[in-house]
Order: structure tokens, then sequence, then C-alpha cells
């Protein structure tokens, strides 16, 4: 079995082998996590995104990191550009993370909290939803080795944990 862990952090920090956006359905990177992969990843990474947009909610599209010292970029759209999320929506998208890791045999990976705040989801509901989808996924395999849930704020963080009792 694989394991996880849930750490306060800049996913664009991490050095696993990949780092999980909060991606949109057309994969325009944006703001926030997108914004900032973007960033720190440079222009490659968009317009790798542009050849494989757009994709359906739930979908995972794998890219480069560009100049990030991550090998891959899994794109998770958990919203249409401008639109709302749901629980079940990422659930499918949790599980879309999954399945890619197996598919490309990723060994790590970091995922922040993908379709809350300005997807609509409260942080409570998706913490609940991130997190039954984890325990799920790592009971049934070993791929990923490790799984981090990397948390950009102390609040998020906490609501995370509490969330990891249930």
């Amino acid at each position: 079995m694989g394991e996880y862990k849930i750490i306060k952090g800049d996913v664009t920090e991490q050095n696993t082998e990949a780092i999980v956006n909060a991606a949109n359905t057309h994969l325009v990177l944006g703001a926030g996590v997108a914004g900032a992969i973007r960033k720190k990843g440079g222009h490659k990474i968009q317009k790798e995104c542009d050849t494989l947009s757009p994709v359906k909610l739930g979908d995972v599209a794998l890219t480069s990191a560009g100049e990030m010292s991550n090998k891959y970029i899994l794109h998770a759209a958990t919203m249409h550009p401008g639109g709302k999320s749901s629980v079940s929506i990422i659930e499918r998208a949790v599980k879309n993370v999954f399945n890619a890791c197996r598919e490309n045999n990723i060994k790590s990976v970091s995922l922040p909290a993908i379709g809350c705040g300005i997807a609509g989801v409260s942080i409570e509901d998706g913490a609940k939803a991130i997190m039954k989808v984890i325990k799920e996924e790592i009971a049934e395999s070993n791929i990923p080795e490790e799984f981090r849930l990397v948390l950009f704020s102390n609040h998020d963080y906490q609501i995370f944990l509490e969330a990891e009792k249930n």
C-alpha cells in the first residue's frame, strides 16, 4: 500500500515527481495554483495545455512541469472557466489523479485542495470528499507510493486534519 500525509506548504515547492493543478476544463493557467505553476514553470506548460484542451469535468491531463523541478503536472479539471465545482466532481478528479499516477507509473504526487474556494465548494465539504477518495485509493494500490496533500493556509490544514479523523 502507498501512504499519504497532510502537510502545510506550497504545492509548487514540493519535490514530488508530479504536482496537481486545480484546473478548469480549458486548462487555462490563470490565477491561484494554476497561476503559480505558470509563473514558476514557464509558458511551455500553457502551450502543452493548449494542445490537450478542452477536457471534461473530473478528467486529468498530464503535461511536463516546464522549468520546475517536478517531472509532471497533473491538471485536474474541477470547474468550467468561471463556473463552479461540486463534491462529486472533486471526488472524480481525485480518483483520476490516482488513475493517472498508475497509468504513468508516477511514484510521488502532491495535491492541493482542488475544487475548493473559488470553485465554490467549501473547504470543509472538499476536505471530506478528498480524504474519502484518498483513503479508498491508498488502500487499493501502492502507486503512488507517496501521496502528499498540501494545504497553503493554517486554516485549511486544520480542516483537513479534522476531516482525516472521520
